[in-house]
């Protein structure tokens, strides 16, 4: 079992890759009154395209597949739902996808190593009928319904369709009514079988444990399972253009005050993909955009704004901005959004402030055995060597406010995307 210490924190997180290949990663802390376990796939909405090892053919399966398998994957052989198992125990377990993976998670107090065994045990033991597969098909489709109702949920989207001609977050995590209609009992085993595998999977276990019984324990479980060779599936790489699809979109909802989102697409190559230029950029951003920031303070004071809040995402080629708002006065506020953005500003002051703010919460997220769970997800998910950030302190400390500065510089407003969502006209 190997220690990874996170420096500057005195936390350590166990980790060890299995036999089967599944990774394990493990945080103790005894003053938690609760465990978090999670089983996460390195499989998510995007990865619809791709080849096996050994095979040229290519496979494409519809959208929304992987929120589809994630429902399905909770019935059971012998009926009834993995639901069932973890009541008995008094836990609470669920599960979500995102563009990227999806994760099947639990928390409770007691019980851990029965715990552990049900979630390895249905996660690991699918049971795929036709039936049961057009039974969740009717579910979903009423999910997908509601989902097009919701003004949040479909602006969301509408911001990346706007944004992005190539990359499949321009298309619905849950995937379109037709995706939903067209997934076929062969579609969901070919993508199980071929990425629901330990070699393609990791387990965080964090909060009240023993690592190394618990570890322990999940050898046992995994060593008493057959997995088929894994094939190494090889999603199909996208070249994504650096233009947005368009400059500007006015749609209408079920909204009582407009929303806007002033989206700034961003070539990679500008602000290369490192742990240090992403927390500069939220820097920048929170003193831009941010909670105490003045622009922010200044527009609700003037009560031209009830919310405004940003965001940022790297997709394939390009680093997106969102700078999003509810506002009585739309035209006027994507003005001021746009004018805030040709005069970005830090200074060294609220850069220091900022800084000693953020080492503050990294602190207190060693408190939650839930926010640690999550936290080791991201960096395994979305971190550049997607391993945990041992250094993440570090990074903090050694922030400099001329490397804030120099990266102000590289924002390119070049090309902006601009939503704007009025209330149905009656």
């Amino acid at each position: 079992m190997e220690t990874i210490e996170i420096k500057g924190l005195k936390e350590k997180v166990y980790y060890e890759k299995l036999p089967s290949g599944l990774d394990v990663y493990l945080w103790e802390n005894e003053k938690s009154s609760s465990f978090f376990v999670s089983l996460n796939v390195k499989y998510g909405s995007i990865h619809t395209d791709f080849k096996l090892e050994g095979n040229k053919k290519k496979y494409s399966v519809p959208n929304g597949i992987a929120h589809f398998l994630e429902h399905l994957n909770f019935n059971l052989k012998g009926g009834g739902s993995a639901y069932d198992l973890f009541d008995k125990l008094g836990t609470d377990i669920n599960a979500f996808t995102t563009f990227e993976y999806t994760s099947y998670h639990l928390t409770g107090t007691n019980n851990l190593e029965e715990n552990i065994k049900y979630l390895l045990d249905y996660v690991y033991t699918p049971y795929f009928t036709k039936k049961l597969v057009n039974n969740e098909r009717g579910i979903i489709l009423e999910e997908a319904k509601m989902g097009l109702d919701n003004p949040g949920n479909v602006f969301f989207y509408k911001k990346y369709e706007n944004t992005l001609f190539k990359d499949k977050r321009n298309n619905r995590i849950i995937g379109s009514l037709d995706d939903i209609k067209n997934i076929a009992i062969d579609d969901i085993k070919l993508v199980y079988e071929n990425f629901y595998h330990p070699e393609n999977m990791f387990m965080v276990v964090t909060g009240n444990i023993d690592a190394y019984k618990s570890l322990l324990y999940i050898k046992e479980q995994m060593n008493s399972k057959e997995f088929k060779k894994y094939k190494h599936p090889e999603v199909m790489k996208i070249k994504e253009p650096n233009k947005v699809v368009k400059e500007f979109e006015e749609i209408e909802g079920n909204v009582e005050i407009p929303l806007v989102s002033v989206c700034i697409k961003i070539p990679k190559k500008k602000i290369p993909e490192k742990t240090k230029n992403n927390i500069l950029l939220s820097t920048i951003l929170k003193s831009n955009f941010g909670a105490s920031s003045e622009f922010k303070n200044d527009l609700i004071e003037k009560k031209l704004v009830t919310n405004l809040s940003f965001s940022r995402n790297i997709v394939t080629d390009n680093l997106i901005i969102n700078i999003d708002a509810s506002t009585k006065y739309p035209e006027e506020v994507v003005k001021l959004i746009r004018e805030k953005l040709n005069n970005l500003e830090i200074t060294k002051e609220d850069f220091e402030r900022k800084k000693r703010a953020s080492i503050a919460s990294l602190v207190f997220l060693y408190d939650d055995a839930e926010e640690v769970n999550m936290n080791i997800q991201d960096d395994i998910i979305y971190s550049k060597d997607h391993k945990i950030i041992s250094d993440i302190k570090d990074i903090y400390d050694n922030l400099e406010y001329e490397e804030a500065k120099e990266l102000l510089s590289n924002i390119s407003l070049d090309n902006i995307s601009v939503l704007i969502m009025k209330p149905k006209t009656k």
